[in-house]
């Protein structure tokens, strides 16, 4: 009986150990930053925050104040504000976690650590660009399914910047998950819209 409790704590300590491991794998360094450019892409999600911040206030309170507004102008820039909101706050997460999880190492001089340290400065500032984009996208998709039409005239009232607003700050909040989408579902919508068959690429 001892034999076989020596065999189970030797099972469970071998089993502890290869999670152990399996989890250091998952958690090795995959960002190559610098101290300053961390810091600098810190300051850049920040100064996005915050000008989000200040530009969705100043919407609000103009729509508020303001009467016979332009409707799509002013949702074309509160969702612009709003999704820079979502993504800077997304990011930031993102980095903090990163640095305290120590997944974040300082790149060598070899070629290879270059060019991932030029791939990672890319992907921190490009994302949050494409969130504009997407917000972009919301109030075209809105304002094609939401118009009411009346006679030759189309109607849209302040509640639809606060859609495309809300809807915007969760685009901007999901980017990342929303680019993944179109990588999968994006052939298939074109070839429906527009019947092109669309290949996919071998190096996806």
């Amino acid at each position: 009986m001892n034999r076989d409790l020596y065999c189970d704590i030797d099972r469970l300590i071998y089993f502890t150990k290869a999670k152990g491991e399996i989890m250091n794998v998952k958690s090795e360094a995959w960002m190559q930053l610098s101290i300053k450019e961390t810091v600098g892409i810190y300051i850049y999600y920040i100064i996005l925050l915050i000008l989000g911040i200040l530009i969705s206030v100043f919407i609000i309170t103009s729509i508020t104040n303001t009467p016979n507004i332009d409707v799509i102008s002013y949702a074309i820039y509160g969702s612009l504000a709003m999704s820079s909101i979502g993504a800077s706050s997304y990011y930031i997460r993102k980095l903090y976690k990163s640095c305290i999880r120590n997944e974040i190492a300082s790149p060598a001089n070899e070629f290879s650590d270059k060019l991932k340290k030029i791939g990672t400065i890319v992907y921190l500032i490009i994302r949050p660009i494409f969130a504009l984009g997407f917000s972009i996208l919301v109030v075209v998709g809105l304002n094609a399914g939401k118009i009411t039409i009346v006679g030759k005239g189309i109607l849209l009232n302040n509640g639809f910047i606060f859609i495309c607003m809300f809807v915007s700050f969760f685009v901007g909040f999901s980017s990342g998950k929303l680019i993944k989408g179109l990588e999968k579902k994006g052939g298939s919508w074109i070839s429906t819209f527009l019947g092109v068959t669309v290949e996919k690429e071998n190096n996806e």
